[in-house]
């Protein structure tokens, strides 16, 4: 039994012997390589250890023999089917009639437009692609080295010096884990009618795995397309939905009438720039590169462009698509903080907490009242901090700057003695100053109790932002909480302590 029920089998790896031949001195051919890799991460994609039934054939085929009929039941009874992509699987005899067997067995079954993914080995022509498989995006498990496309891993890959090639096993098998989830999720469904579409563009028959919000990441040329498929990657395993329309258009209008369906809902336009201006379409006045960005900018969408810090040092064929490269509102940085920034920004904001009211003192609601603690160093900051508490519905003081210097104590011991919530802000100023602050609170706390009626502290935090590299000042009280307000969780978690302020308070 498989992993998907009422299957034997979950993945049938489809391959020419050829692409499996071992090269002197390598252990194992490139598919023996490739199959065992992704039935491992599969494996742990869907977390059951030997719950996986994958199936490929390993024997030699003769041309004047007939499709065994192991293979042809093997075929007919398998969740998805894994096709190797090269010149070998298209002049096989075998290989495009196994393709065929497969869609002739589940043409009448849920998800069957689906269910085909294709390994490009870099080793076939785009149009020979096109071709043979117009209606299925592409694994792309090759790279541009030396202006050459080199099949990655090839001749035996290594984590080492092939990272792009567990990273594209990794993508496969991420998808795989997915279309195996649909599938479960539809066996009551029907199967949809009507001609297939490329895997991963949406319909309402099949609704994409990932529902959060869509990102359009534009088709990029040869030099950059490992880097696009590593952010694409990076969004989807973040749960956006990540869409790119137009690939298998040949012509410009089919190309924008596709490019406009997909980036109607997305939140913004993602591209990778490189050496070279891209794909060209029979009636286009450019390369795909600039044609995108002007799709984007005309639709009104958010761009966010990224280019190596060395790109520029590099040598262009095209002086145009140079000029474009340079004059490009681009994000120059390594890939790694890109990433972060599109994750950044795309990320919608969350919604508003909900806010308790308030205690009620004689008909006037009395919100929790926060001292922020600062050095001269870090009132800039702590004014900031303030006007956000106060937003959350706090009262807010932070301490005197200017005045004579008994006026100046007295109003901080005040402070101290008769806030709610206390923040510490450590910033600029030095862990030293943040130690002699928690040592003056034994002092202080005592006072607390002495008033009619006792107050206690009901809150108590250090708030660090700018610089975020800050030392450690070895403070540690119980019931305190660090707030890192140079990142998105910190910001969270001040809400959750004002929620919990007040609570406290209202006691």
């Amino acid at each position: 039994m498989a992993y998907v029920p009422d299957f034997e089998h979950d993945i049938f790896i489809s391959y020419a012997l050829v692409d499996d031949e071992k090269l002197p001195g390598v252990d194992a051919g490139w598919v023996t390589t490739f199959a065992s890799a992704l039935e491992n991460r599969l494996s742990a994609a869907i977390g059951r250890l030997g719950r996986l039934r994958p199936w490929w054939d390993r024997t030699q085929l003769h041309e004047n023999q007939p499709l065994d009929k192991q293979i042809q039941q093997a075929l007919e009874r398998t969740a998805c089917l894994v096709v190797v992509l090269s010149p070998g699987f298209l002049k096989s005899p075998w290989c495009p009639l196994e393709l065929e067997i497969f869609q002739r067995a589940v043409q009448s079954q849920c998800r069957a437009d689906s269910r085909v993914f294709i390994v490009d080995l870099g080793t076939v022509t785009e149009q020979e692609r096109r071709s043979a498989f117009s209606n299925y995006k592409p694994f792309d498990f090759w790279k541009v080295d030396d202006r050459r496309k080199r099949t990655l891993g090839y001749p035996a890959p290594n984590a080492k010096d092939h990272p792009e090639f567990y990273d594209s096993v990794d993508d496969l098998a991420r998808k795989l884990k997915e279309e195996f989830d649909q599938m479960m999720a539809a066996k009551s469904v029907p199967a949809p009618s009507g001609p297939g579409r490329p895997q991963g563009l949406p319909n309402k028959e099949n609704p994409p795995a990932s529902t959060g919000p869509v990102i359009y990441v534009a088709e990029a040329s040869d030099d950059v397309n490992t880097a696009r498929k590593q952010v694409v990657t990076f969004l989807e395993s973040h749960q956006f939905r990540v869409v790119c329309g137009g690939r298998n258009a040949d012509d410009v209008e089919s190309w924008k009438a596709a490019v406009t369906h997909e980036l109607t809902d997305a939140t913004c336009f993602v591209q990778l720039l490189g050496l070279y201006p891209g794909r060209e379409l029979d009636g286009a006045s450019s390369g795909l590169v600039r044609l995108q960005h002007e799709m984007a900018a005309s639709l009104g969408k958010k761009v966010l462009q990224w280019r190596a810090p060395d790109l520029l040092a590099k040598t262009f064929e095209d002086q145009a698509h140079f000029e474009a490269v340079k004059a490009a509102s681009a994000i120059e940085c390594p890939l790694e903080g890109f990433k972060a920034e599109v994750k950044r920004i795309a990320t919608p904001p969350p919604p508003p907490r909900p806010v308790d009211e308030p205690p009620v003192v004689n008909g006037f609601e009395v919100p929790p009242t926060v001292f922020i603690h600062a050095g001269v160093e870090d009132i800039e900051q702590a004014e900031l901090l303030s006007c956000k508490l106060s937003e959350l519905n706090c009262w807010v003081t932070t301490p005197l700057t200017r005045g004579e210097p008994d006026k100046i104590r007295e109003d901080l011991e005040a402070n101290l003695t008769e806030c709610d919530g206390l923040i510490v802000y450590y910033g600029k100023i030095s862990p030293d100053w943040v130690r002699a602050q928690f040592r003056s609170l034994p002092r202080v706390l005592p006072k607390r109790q002495r008033l009619d009626p006792p107050r206690p502290l009901r809150a108590l935090a250090i708030c660090s932002g700018d610089p975020n590299d800050h030392p450690n000042p070895g403070v540690n009280i119980p019931n305190m909480q660090w707030l890192d307000l140079s990142k998105d969780a910190g910001r969270v978690q001040l809400g959750q302590w004002v929620e919990n302020l007040r609570k406290a308070a209202a006691k």
